[in-house]
């Protein structure tokens, strides 16, 4: 579960949870999206912008986009 980890307080850990996303690529687009359910604004932030990194052309992820926002 790192997607509830991007929202740590800790700068270190919210950077090295960003890394291994990203390294995990497309696969980690699924439990990023239930990102968008927490009610944190910066998580949800945090996965934005982690997804646009990883899928940014994606059309099933920006259709997931527009139905997450």
């Amino acid at each position: 579960a790192l997607v509830p980890m991007l929202g740590d307080p800790e700068t270190r850990t919210r950077v090295v949870v960003a890394t291994t996303l990203k390294r995990i690529g497309g696969l980690a687009i699924p439990g990023l999206l239930v990102g968008f359910r927490y009610p944190d604004p910066e998580l949800r932030a945090r996965v934005t912008t982690l997804i646009a990194k990883i899928a940014p052309q994606d059309d099933a992820v920006i259709a997931a986009l527009r139905e997450a926002t």
